[in-house]
């Protein structure tokens, strides 16, 4: 930007000579206008350099009152040609200049005020073009670094370094995601939207507002970051959606074979000698339609919260099906990682696979989504702990309900059935079931005895194993649809 003392270095400007408010200088410049008349204010506006000729300031008695509003008014100064109309400046015009550290200039009467505005003019524009050259060059430079650089964090160094200023990428909490140097507070901010329409900030201290260059570049790295942003974010939906159609194709039984499938395959993460897990999540709300545009949405969002275990995640039917790593997840880790998920879909059901290869994704898929039915709602569950279950459901019922009415339906006293449930508990652990039941052994053995006369047979480890059963499986198709957690 131009100031006073930039202009007073000028040729047209060498004659004249600073009176008063000499540490006003550094003042801004934007034009150069001929007032002459004794009240100035109303025509006097911010930035500028004010020349006269003293036409009406001859023996002017409130130049104190002058100099004040001018200074208030922003003026960069008052240039006064000596001449006709004033000799010299009077000595309380010099010292309220001094007071306000306003800039009070003289110029010799020969030196036209046309000249002055001229050379002050040319200095003020060329000052202008040169800020906004140096800020295409800028513009220019950003976007060839946004389309080169490696990553944002490199993008962003190099605009602190362009700009000489620190800069931070924050998300809409204030958390800082990329940093380029540290400041201090206040600071100021111009949003980064992203394909998601996620919100993000760039930050910079505050003081770059008052430089409309820089603040102008900075927008334009936003936009530049916006732009990086969203790159990123087609590339990560582009190998996501290639990740998930190879998923889809293994989830069918079609595991690469040849070579460039495979090479295909590895390159997106699922290695056909890799082992991984594989999790199966139910996708529907009971007793609701799933809205199928919200598919895509909901695959990010599962996407995310698994990110840490290197998700490939694909829908498939009723069900997510989910390729992770490593192969054997920490199961708590696991559950705290789809925490948010759950807030949105807290009526799902997860099955999780013991480590797998490729080539065993579709019949252990088609395993899980049988055994996701059996899962508690609202949890993980490891595949193995569910096989009984699918067992028990493959038991022909006339038979099964018919043994369950000769044995369980039988015993009436709700006492001896607590009593049976213990001894299958503790296995027939005399010691066991009685310290449980807080009775006398002696206790126990009469009610085993009446036991075994309500059910017309000894109550041995097989038979005890057989009620288990029975049990388990009476349990299961009174429960249906219910979660098994309450077990």
């Amino acid at each position: 930007m131009v100031t006073v003392a930039n202009c007073l270095d000028l040729p047209d400007l060498s004659a004249c000579k600073v009176i008063a408010g000499q540490q006003g200088l550094s003042r801004l410049v934007k034009l150069a206008h001929v007032i002459d008349l004794s009240d100035m204010s109303p025509w006097a506006d911010a930035h500028m350099l004010i020349l006269t000729t003293g036409q009406q300031l001859s023996g002017y008695p409130k130049w104190p009152r002058l100099i004040e509003r001018l200074d208030q008014q922003q003026v960069a100064g008052l240039l006064c040609a000596l001449g006709p109309y004033m000799v010299s400046l009077p000595d309380e015009a010099i010292a309220a200049a001094e007071a306000h550290q306003f800039p009070l200039i003289t110029v010799p009467w020969s030196q036209p005020f046309m000249r002055i505005s001229e050379s002050i003019h040319a200095l003020v524009i060329s000052s202008y073009l040169d800020k906004l050259q140096r800020l295409q060059q800028w513009q220019y430079q950003f976007a060839r670094q946004a389309v080169h650089s490696r990553s944002l964090s490199d993008f962003l160094r190099e605009v602190s370094s362009a700009l000489q200023t620190p800069l931070l990428l924050e998300d809409s909490a204030g958390h800082c995601l990329v940093s380029a140097g540290q400041f201090d507070p206040p600071a100021a901010r111009v949003p980064v939207l992203s394909a998601d329409d996620v919100v993000y900030y760039l930050a910079f201290p505050a003081q770059i507002r008052s430089d409309p260059y820089r603040y102008q570049a900075l927008e334009h790295a936003a936009l530049l970051a916006a732009m990086r942003l969203m790159k990123n974010q087609v590339k990560s939906d582009t190998e996501r959606r290639l990740r998930s159609s190879l998923f889809d194709a293994l989830l069918e039984g079609m595991a690469p074979t040849a070579g460039l499938s495979v090479k295909r395959a590895d390159l997106l993460g699922l290695h056909p000698d890799t082992p991984y897990s594989l999790l199966v999540l139910s996708k529907e709300e009971p007793h609701e339609d799933f809205d199928p545009l919200e598919e895509d949405q909901h695959h990010q969002w599962l996407s995310t919260a698994l990110k840490s275990f290197n998700p490939v995640v694909t829908a498939s039917g009723r069900f997510w099906a989910v390729a992770l790593k490593p192969p054997r997840p920490n199961l708590s880790e696991l559950e705290s990682a789809l925490a948010e998920w759950r807030r949105q879909f807290s009526w799902t059901r997860g099955v999780l696979s013991e480590p797998l290869i490729l080539q065993d994704t579709a019949r252990t898929f088609d395993s899980l989504r049988h055994l996701c039915e059996f899962a508690p709602i609202g949890h993980v569950t490891p595949a193995q702990d569910l096989l009984f279950y699918r067992a028990l459901q493959s038991l022909p019922a006339p038979v099964m309900e018919e043994f369950f009415r000769l044995t369980w339906q039988k015993i009436d006293d709700a006492a001896l059935r607590t009593t049976l449930q213990q001894l299958i508990a503790y296995r027939g652990s005399l010691t066991g079931a009685a310290r449980s039941l807080g009775i006398h052994r002696n206790t126990l053995r009469s009610r085993i005895s009446r036991l075994e006369t309500c059910l017309q047979r000894p109550l041995t480890n097989e038979f005890l194993s057989q009620l288990e059963l029975t049990w388990s499986w009476h349990h299961l198709h009174a429960l249906s649809s219910e979660s098994l957690s309450d077990w």
